[in-house]
């Protein structure tokens, strides 16, 4: 019986807790959604995830999630969660969570509603907002219900008395009727009544006292679970922040009892409950009159359970801000016997709400002090009245102006119309809850303003038809050009950062929290949305072998007051490192306690490097100077040798040490070389003339001249200034001797190529002469021969039979063809002896030309040529390509004579390697690549005579020119494929 009456007990306060809490979200939910739709209807996401964040200060708030249009978290409690999918967060939380918020989603409402969660003691409320926005918050029942269950706690106690004490005065009774047994459950009721709820009778027995022992069994079970329930009752109000109190209506309001976790206020639970502190004394003088009056009120006239807030001194002497929820316990004749009541500490909610208030009057006063354009919109007729604000704001006189809607919507900017005039429609529809739009209008003078536009509609009719709109229009089009400009600020000051390879930082050290330009993540190579930022979390970004070092240099800053630098390395995961150089200085409150340090991280992986770099060259340089076989000095201003090498101590017959201190003429080899240095340097430190080669001759140790090469270069300071010269003496005097010889050589070997360059002249001469009477002394009897051979055929053809006439026609085709033999060797001999002058075609116009010259070849094939070389250039000769391109295509005629129609494509493209190639295909009989390098050879034929008629000298001039243009020709067929040939010549 007292479980039952114990669990129905605790369901009313579960359900009494539960609309509490619902009308508190509720209400909520209602001012979050009026500060959320003014933020992001201005595009403030930033004072929009602040609110959002801020959710978290209010009581039994665990989850707060802003979501977008795409179901992309815009704010949250957790940074980590921001950018990020709400169904991706949702895969971490719990199943009832995530059905929850599904179950809203699929019956979105327009107004704020809420989904209990039994199975988590739990509330989700949710309420759309504009653009398709969506807050959700979940509410935590755990500790209102535990402080409602501890406040009860009493009348449990009270009545598992009552139970108790009946169930002793039964066992007295059992005792004095059945003696033993009745003296066992005698002693297991003491032992329960004593507190010992593992005590049980154990009767055996069908019985009444067995039976009476089974049932102080079940009830001591009973009694040993709602001990254990409320065991952890205790420990969870222990270990919340609400302090459970209870005290007797008497003068200072004595604690009789009060949770342990009071000591987080300095105090002990002894202290009050011994009396040596009386509670009311601690209440702050100020409120100490509104507090009894109160408390007064409402034992006089109740109600019994009130709240009220209070400043309460800490054991430090601290004030604190305490919400009160207390229930008054009255006697029979009314009279309050005692109170009981949780105690929470507010006082930072208190300065939220502090310093809401205050921006909300700053606001306020801001507003009243803006230029702020003010209508009244008859929406039936589209006629509104303005204050003069409203026209002036636009450059209009107000004495004359008169707004309409209409012209309100001609005014807006064509970029602009669409989407406000929606906006309009769809608040006047019901379709969104507010009207808040940005958009520019055209002023007097033809200019463009930004506006901002709230509006409310203050008037409908009985159909629900919106009829008077009130609003307001707000100039913000200097706003808009300072926004355009941070942003472009920003945009640089990142560029800069991103060039500079610098990023800035800030750590809070009152929490912990660090605080990371975009930079500082690029370097880091991490994802801002994904890291949470604090020192050790940087700590153990920086190379194991520096940790300790970058650490000591930090501490030791803040320690010491003073700035620090530090370059150390950062380990990647992948093994790689790099090097940043880290400066910081720490900002100190007035009693010296440090309060923030900010500084900068750039990547000097590249200077770390190349510092490295500088060292490993100059080691190498040093080991390069040592092994150099010439000799290296570095001298000063002065002459004096400052360095030597060893290969010059060697060049002057003794050790390097013997020529440092001395001055560079010392070694010359006479007095007028050495005053000659003497004005040579001079010179060189007055006039700083670039640096040249200069010769002159040395006396070696053992008194032998040598001739000796200087080359030499300055070595200057930070300024520019000269402060010494560099130099290389090397010995040339074998040079200069094998010289002499290469110039008496030279000289012989220009007169021998004089020699061979007339000779040459004189058998080009004499080639040309044989050329031509070759050609003259061949050509004669060919045409005696073709010529008696017509008249053979004219006059006497009749005479002839077949056979005759069939000789007599081989004779005319031989002449013909040994005549055009005859020209192709003469075309291949100029080839071979002209000059070409290589100059930049257009390929389109000498295709053009050439097809030309082939008209009539090419119409009576009905061949189909196609040409794709537009805007292409080359380098070469013009004649020596109009002979390639005629003997290619004239070469393609030939070998599609069975082809019909005969295709021919001429096609040209660019290479990588600055040429230009031409391509010449044709759908003709083809060829085997076996032969390719062939078919370019003088006299070689892949099909005979008879067949394809030809002297086999066509491809081998195509080749030839090729090569004189600086190209090269190749071709790419297969046997009655076709053959394509290629042209590749400079651009």
């Amino acid at each position: 019986g007292a479980v039952v009456i114990y669990l129905f007990q605790v369901h009313e306060y579960r359900e009494d807790v539960s609309l509490r809490e619902q009308r508190r979200l509720l209400e909520r939910m209602a001012v979050e959604q009026t500060r959320l739709e003014v933020q992001l209807g201005q595009g403030n996401r930033l004072q929009a995830r602040r609110l959002v964040s801020g959710l978290g200060l209010y009581s039994g708030v665990t989850h707060a999630w802003l979501t977008d249009g795409e179901g992309r978290i815009e704010a949250a409690l957790s940074r980590l969660q921001v950018g990020r999918p709400l169904a991706e967060v949702l895969d971490g939380e719990s199943p009832a969570l995530r059905q929850a918020i599904h179950h809203t989603l699929d019956h979105q409402e327009m107004a704020a509603h809420l989904h209990p969660m039994p199975d988590e003691e739990a509330l989700l409320g949710h309420v759309a907002m504009i653009d398709d926005y969506h807050l959700f918050l979940r509410v935590d029942l755990t500790q209102p219900l535990a402080e409602r269950l501890y406040a009860g706690r009493w009348a449990i106690w009270r009545e598992a008395g009552i139970l108790l004490l009946s169930a002793v005065l039964l066992a007295i009774l059992l005792h004095l009727l059945w003696f033993h047994r009745v003296a066992q459950l005698t002693a297991t009721a003491a032992a329960l009544g004593a507190g010992r709820m593992e005590a049980r009778a154990g009767l055996a027995g069908r019985d009444e006292l067995a039976a009476i022992g089974a049932a102080i069994d079940r009830m001591a079970e009973e009694l040993q679970q709602r001990q254990a329930q409320l065991r952890q009752l205790a420990s969870l109000i222990d270990h919340s922040p609400v302090i459970a109190i209870a005290w007797r209506n008497e003068p200072g309001w004595p604690v009789s009892f009060v949770s342990d976790n009071v000591a987080e206020w300095g105090y002990a639970p002894e202290e009050f409950r011994s009396g040596s502190l009386i509670y009311a004394d601690l209440i702050h003088p100020e409120d100490r009159p509104r507090v009894e009056a109160k408390v007064a009120e409402h034992f006089a006239r109740g109600p019994d359970d009130y709240l009220q807030e209070y400043r309460l001194r800490r054991a430090d002497g601290q004030w604190l801000w305490i919400e009160d929820r207390t229930w008054l316990t009255r006697a029979a004749d009314g009279t309050v016997v005692h109170g009981e009541g949780v105690l929470l500490d507010v006082s930072e909610r208190r300065r939220l709400r502090d310093v809401e208030r205050q921006s909300e009057e700053r606001l306020q006063l801001a507003l009243r002090a803006a230029n702020q354009g003010l209508y009244d919109l008859d929406i039936a007729t589209g006629v509104a009245v303005v204050n003069a604000e409203y026209a002036t704001m636009l450059g209009y006189d107000p004495a004359t102006f008169r707004e309409t809607h209409p012209a309100w919507i001609d005014r807006l900017h064509p970029d602009d119309t669409a989407r406000v005039v929606q906006t309009f429609r769809d608040y006047v529809a019901h379709r969104i809850p507010d009207y808040q739009v940005e958009f520019r209008q055209r002023t007097a003078a033809g200019d463009w303003k930004w506006i901002l536009s709230l509006g409310k509609v203050v008037l409908w009719d009985a159909d629900d038809h919106p009829l008077r709109m009130l609003g307001t229009h707000t100039d913000i089009d200097e706003r808009k050009r300072v926004e355009e400009a941070l942003v472009a600020s920003e945009a640089r000051y990142r560029e800069a950062e991103r060039v500079a390879k610098v990023g800035g930082w800030e750590l809070n050290l009152l929490d912990n929290q660090l605080w990371w330009s975009e930079e500082i993540f690029r370097i880091f190579e991490i994802d801002p949305e994904r890291f949470e930022a604090s020192y050790e979390a940087f700590l153990a970004l920086v190379h194991p072998e520096d940790r300790n070092r970058v650490d000591e240099a930090y501490q030791t800053s803040v320690a010491n007051h003073e700035p620090y630098q530090i370059v150390h390395r950062l380990l990647f995961a992948d093994g790689r490192v790099k090097y940043v150089r880290e400066r910081g200085e720490t900002e100190y409150a007035d009693d010296g306690r440090p309060l923030r340090s900010l500084g900068t991280v750039q990547d000097v992986t590249e200077q770390v490097l190349a510092e490295e770099q500088v060292r490993e060259s100059e080691t190498r340089y040093r080991t390069l100077v040592e092994l150099l076989p010439y000799g290296v000095q570095e001298s000063d201003t002065t002459g004096r040798i400052v360095f030597a090498n060893p290969a010059l101590g060697r060049l002057q017959h003794g050790a390097p040490e013997q020529s440092i201190g001395a001055m560079i003429w010392d070694f010359a080899g006479d007095e007028s070389e050495r005053e000659s240095l003497r004005d040579y340097l001079r010179y060189l430190v007055a006039e700083q003339p670039s640096p040249t080669t200069y010769y002159a001759v040395n006396r070696r140790g053992d008194g032998q001249l040598i001739d000796v090469q200087v080359d030499w270069t300055y070595l200057r300071n930070a300024d520019g200034s000269p402060r010494g010269f560099l130099s290389v003496v090397s010995d040339v005097t074998e040079r200069k001797r094998l010289e002499t010889e290469i110039r008496r050589a030279n000289a012989e070997l220009e007169e021998r190529v004089r020699q061979r360059t007339a000779e040459l002249a004189t058998a080009n001469q004499e080639l040309e002469t044989f050329t031509y009477s070759v050609s003259h002394d061949l050509k004669a009897p060919l045409r005696g021969i073709d010529g008696y051979s017509q008249l053979l055929l004219t006059d006497y053809g009749d005479r002839l039979d077949e056979e005759g006439r069939f000789f007599l026609k081989n004779v005319r085709q031989g002449v013909a063809q040994m005549s055009q033999l005859i020209e192709d060797l003469l075309a291949y001999s100029r080839m071979e002896r002209r000059s070409l002058e290589p100059v930049s075609l257009a390929l389109e116009e000498a295709v053009a030309r050439i097809l030309a010259e082939r008209k009539s070849d090419l119409e009576d094939r009905q061949a189909q040529v196609e040409v794709a070389v537009r805007g292409l250039t080359a380098q070469a000769d013009p004649d020596g390509l109009a002979l390639v391109l005629r003997n290619l295509i004239d070469n393609a005629l030939k070998f599609t004579r069975d082809r019909q129609p005969a295709v021919l494509r001429i096609f040209g493209r660019l290479s990588d390697q600055s040429t230009v190639i031409l391509s010449v295909k044709d759908n003709g009989i083809g060829f085997d690549m076996r032969f390719h390098d062939r078919i370019f050879e003088i006299f070689q034929r892949l099909q005979r005579a008879e067949d394809y008629p030809g002297t086999g000298v066509g491809l081998a001039i195509v080749r030839k020119a090729a090569r004189r243009m600086g190209g090269r020709v190749w071709a790419e067929s297969a046997p009655g494929q076709g053959a394509t040939f290629y042209l590749e010549l400079p651009r």
